[in-house]
């Protein structure tokens, strides 16, 4: 893990870029990687995300029983974290991230990237009620390139007095990231890599191409929102 600053010191990044998660982003780099392969790997960066924040978090202790006897119990104290996923590609991350703190609760909100304007549009929003409750909001986006997206939400969870949120991305742009931390500077960001930058079609080069058809290919995507309604995701709409 090592910090990196963008044009001056005030735009600070966390970039955890392990051996173990070089070597997964590469296959995702990869064009001749297959679906599973590209799903595995996925999985396996953002689980290792999951264990960084985890790191952070408090631990808590209960005593239980081995087989054999006695012993303490310690336990990530993740009750007050919430994961937004923003779909369809931030649901995965999420899911991934939650096998480590898997006491965060796990909201969902739909946006949709203009391919033309490159511009963001909601189309459904699944913040709880009590957001005041939350210690910290976290918003995996598994590819931050113009930023649009996660400045909808971070502007939709402030609107609501949230002030603890960590953005983290697998791959990111410099153009996404100057423009969320110059928008809001005490949002914490962590990437496990900063590529060259954006191209016309405003897509990360040299990036990975679209995260969420690499990972779901044609199919659809059943999610359970956080207040248990049924949800499928296909063709790039949201079905209720």
């Amino acid at each position: 893990m090592r910090i990196k600053r963008l044009n001056n010191k005030s735009l600070i990044i966390e970039v955890f870029d392990s051996n173990a998660v070089k070597q997964w982003l590469s296959v995702l780099r990869d064009e001749k990687t297959d679906l599973e392969q590209f799903k595995k790997n996925a999985d396996n960066i953002a689980c290792a995300l999951g264990i960084h924040l985890a790191d952070k978090l408090p631990v808590i202790t209960r005593q239980i029983i081995t087989p054999v006897g006695k012993t303490k119990g310690e336990y990530v104290d993740s009750a007050k974290i919430l994961l937004v996923a923003i779909l369809r590609s931030g649901y995965p991350m999420c899911k991934a991230i939650h096998e480590a703190i898997p006491g965060a609760q796990l909201a969902l909100i739909d946006i949709k990237r203009d391919e033309t304007t490159a511009q963001p549009h909601l189309g459904y929003e699944g913040l709880p009620q009590n957001l005041e409750q939350f210690e910290q909001v976290i918003i995996p986006d598994p590819m931050l390139a113009t930023g649009g997206s996660a400045l909808m939400v971070i502007k939709m969870l402030k609107q609501r007095k949230v002030k603890n949120i960590h953005l983290i991305s697998i791959v990111s742009a410099p153009e996404g990231l100057k423009r969320v931390k110059k928008m809001h500077p005490e949002v914490e960001i962590t990437v496990c890599a900063i590529d060259k930058g954006l191209n016309s079609a405003k897509y990360i080069v040299p990036g990975l191409g679209d995260f969420g058809d690499r990972y779901f290919g044609n199919g659809t995507l059943l999610i359970t929102d956080s207040d248990g309604t049924d949800l499928s995701y296909h063709n790039g709409k949201l079905i209720r």
